[in-house]
């Protein structure tokens, strides 16, 4: 017979589906997951590794995904992810929907993970890939195939809105069902259970001999109900469990959610305007959003394919000025320290160990936690690192997973190459010719660019960019009422209100700059002499190499004694007022302590992303003789050649000298000999290869003396040949032509027809 019945005043159809479900082999499932309680199987680690904790297992290889998640009534562990700040987002989100934007890797899936943990609620996945979950969603465009209309008038349109809106409401009454049968049949439930369920019912399956999807089979078999039956029972069954389990926002995660706009793509259309076209992805998340007034939908996914998608996602929103809330803030590894928390509560490495997975995974969470897991399975730490670092930055056996093979893909013409009129290409090898000079990284604020965080390349953030009267303020740079956005293409970024935070992505990791030289070396897509300069670092990350290392030497070249200073082509234009104390040969003076380098560079560039960071300090240096040091900024002219201040090199970015007691010794050093006379450089020809030019070079001449006492050379596009050396000038003008073909409008909009690139690859 049937069990009694749970729900009195429930609607009697989809009630006796619930019944008749319990008394079937989905429901001996179900009980025997409430009542076992049986927990994750464990990872049994070799002997050779001292694990100090257990760590879960799956499918038979150890898997940190669920380790020690919040809400366990064994244990009190503590979220490690934003998820408290997200809970606070959703309560302020706008419109019911708080949109995540994540790259991949970026613990986006922990995340939402925890959130779940510390709160009621459902996850959703559009896109099942092998994982635990249920494809209840991804599977209503079965549900509903054979019931659409061919859309040609707006009643056929919202038939159809109806027929997805209605198996929709079967997928969220399944759930509720289920719900509310564990809570009431053990009173000890817990959200950790409930998630583990929704996630993991597939290793749960295989410990209780069942291979089949509960939500699923639930939601199917609701789908004979009628639908004002249906919405009856979840407006009954979702108003007694906020009574009983006492929740104030009920979070509804829809993961992967850009898999849905695959999906029935024109068998939709916009509320506003019949005329566009939606996919099944607006429908279900306007159902979520709608059928509960105190649930939060949180769509998910890679990259910024939702970003794309925000127009189908506010569809069904009426004040649509409104918009939709987003997250992005994810975090990264700060640096070695908060790696070495993270990895020594499972096993313990030395201090170079801890440095090493930095260095190389520095950005990403998922590459260092996935060493992790290597190194529980006993593979040494060198090993872990090379195993992780190759399927990083070579071809993947997995094809199109990771950077690489995407870079791959768009020269085959399976991935598109040309984003409105932005090459996608074009703009990888930009950005990677850039790093590898100078070692900044990039931030974009225009989304058409951004694309390139969707292939593994980067991480979103959200900063409040300063005007250059801020900067004058905390670092005495001159005047201006313009944005600074070094990297940034302004005439695409669009308005930007003063502190306002702007979504940017932000590109450092070595990891994946590296992936791209790797393709470009592979295809022989540069000329040799630059790949093979490209190459010429003894670590593996070549940030900052032609700036870092080449051009100190350039100067020493440069400044060998052999020449008049006065008589240098930095200097023409004002070689006739030159001062004559500050004429004759020079020649740099090697400092008393050997070990410090004649011509020496800030420990980072000081670039626009290093407001974000404390550090943009120069070294310490033992002086007893004279010093340059080098400055690399990207600024209005009229700015840079204001800023030679010796204290500037020493402050941080509230203009207070950095370890001021420590570095007295060497700014007062540099005071007294800008005192007696100075020269200055200012190298605006890196600045003149970006895609702002910042630097202008109509030099105002007046700027470039400063009374007797400092003279400032200029090296621009004009006179760089006749300063630097061949190599140098290569390298940088690869990164102007890269950037100028960035530049040119797609003339075929689609596919790689506009590779110039082509005429250099192998297999063109």
């Amino acid at each position: 017979s049937l069990r009694p019945t749970l729900f009195p005043q429930l609607p009697v159809e989809p009630q006796t589906v619930f019944q008749q479900f319990l008394e079937s082999i989905h429901g001996r499932f179900l009980d025997q997951y409430i009542t076992k309680n049986d927990e994750l199987p464990q990872f049994d680690p070799p002997l050779t590794v001292s694990l100090k904790v257990t760590v879960l297992a799956y499918e038979g290889y150890p898997s940190l995904l669920l380790h020690a998640l919040p809400g366990d009534v064994k244990e009190d562990n503590q979220p490690i992810t934003q998820a408290k700040s997200i809970i606070t987002a959703m309560n302020g989100a706008k419109n019911n929907m708080l949109v995540l934007l994540g790259t991949s890797g970026c613990r986006k899936t922990r995340t939402c993970y925890e959130v779940l943990c510390l709160c009621w609620g459902f996850y959703f996945t559009a896109s099942r890939k092998g994982n635990g979950g249920s494809s209840d969603i991804e599977s209503i465009r079965s549900f509903i195939k054979a019931s659409l209309r061919a859309v040609m008038n707006e009643d056929d349109a919202n038939f159809n809105h109806n027929i997805a809106e209605d198996a929709t409401h079967c997928i969220i009454l399944s759930r509720l069902f289920i719900l509310h049968y564990c809570r009431s049949t053990q009173e000890t439930f817990s959200k950790q259970r409930w998630l583990l369920l929704q996630t993991c019912q597939r290793t749960f399956g295989h410990h209780y001999n069942y291979n089949d999807d509960l939500f699923l089979q639930l939601a199917q078999k609701l789908t004979y109900c009628s639908p004002k039956s249906v919405r009856e029972a979840i407006l009954t069954l979702y108003e007694h469990l906020a009574k009983t389990l006492k929740f104030d926002i009920f979070p509804i995660i829809l993961d992967e959610a850009q898999a849905l706009e695959k999906y029935n793509y024109g068998d939709f259309r916009s509320w506003a305007n019949f005329q566009k076209h939606r996919s099944l992805l607006s429908p279900v998340i306007d159902t979520l959003r709608t059928t509960f007034t105190s649930a939060c939908v949180i769509p998910c996914g890679t990259g910024l394919s939702l970003l794309y998608l925000e127009d189908s996602l506010v569809s069904g929103i009426a004040k649509r000025g409104m918009g939709i809330s987003k997250f992005t803030d994810f975090g990264e590894w700060e640096n070695v320290s908060h790696v070495q928390n993270y990895v020594s509560k499972f096993v313990e490495l030395t201090g170079k160990d801890y440095s090493d997975l930095y260095g190389y995974f520095r950005g990403w969470f998922c590459p260092i936690v996935t060493c992790v897991e290597e190194l529980i399975r006993g593979t040494l730490i060198p090993a872990a690192i090379e195993k992780i670092w190759k399927e990083l930055t070579l071809p993947s056996p997995l094809q199109g997973q990771l950077l690489y093979d995407k870079l791959s893909d768009i020269v085959v013409m399976q991935r598109p190459n040309t984003i409105d009129s932005i090459n996608v290409f074009e703009l990888y090898k930009s950005v990677t010719l850039a790093y590898y000079y100078s070692g900044g990284a990039f931030l974009f604020t225009n989304v058409k660019q951004m694309e390139i965080v969707e292939a593994g390349f980067g991480h979103l953030k959200r900063i409040t960019v300063p005007t250059a009267l801020e900067l004058e303020q905390k670092l005495g740079t001159g005047p201006d009422d313009t944005y600074v956005m070094e990297g940034v293409d302004i005439d695409l970024s669009g308005p930007i209100p003063p502190a306002e935070p702007i979504l940017t992505a932000y590109i450092d990791e070595p990891f994946a700059l590296h992936a791209v030289y790797n393709f470009l070396n592979d295809g022989n897509y540069l000329e040799q002499e630059i790949l093979s300069m490209m190459s010429k670092v003894d670590n593996d990350s070549a940030a900052g190499f032609l700036w870092e290392l080449y051009l100190p030497k350039e100067f020493e070249r440069i400044f060998n004694g052999s020449q008049d200073i006065a008589k240098m082509v930095m200097f023409h234009g004002i070689s006739e007022t030159f001062p004559a104390e500050l004429q004759g040969r020079a020649q740099l003076v090697q400092p008393s302590d050997e070990a410090v380098p004649r011509v020496s560079v800030p420990l980072q560039a000081i670039l626009l992303e290093n407001i974000l960071k404390p550090h943009q300090t120069c070294a310490q240096h033992s002086i007893s003789q004279n010093l340059a040091v080098l400055r690399f900024s990207v600024h209005a002219l009229t700015k840079a050649l204001n800023t030679l201040d010796p204290k500037r090199f020493y402050k941080d970015i509230n203009g207070n000298i950095f370890n001021e007691e420590s570095n007295a010794p060497a700014i007062q050093k540099m005071c007294e000999l800008s005192q007696q006379g100075s020269i200055g450089l200012v190298i605006a020809y890196p600045a003149d290869v970006c895609k702002v030019p910042f630097v202008t070079n109509s030099s105002q001449y007046s700027l470039r003396q400063h009374g007797n006492k400092q003279v400032i050379g200029i090296i621009d596009n004009k006179n760089a040949s006749q300063v630097f050396q061949k190599e140098h000038l290569a390298f940088l003008d690869a990164l102007k032509d890269s950037t100028k073909s960035m530049k040119r409008k797609a003339v075929l909009m689609d596919y790689g027809e506009e590779l110039v690139i082509a005429k250099h690859s192998k297999t063109s």
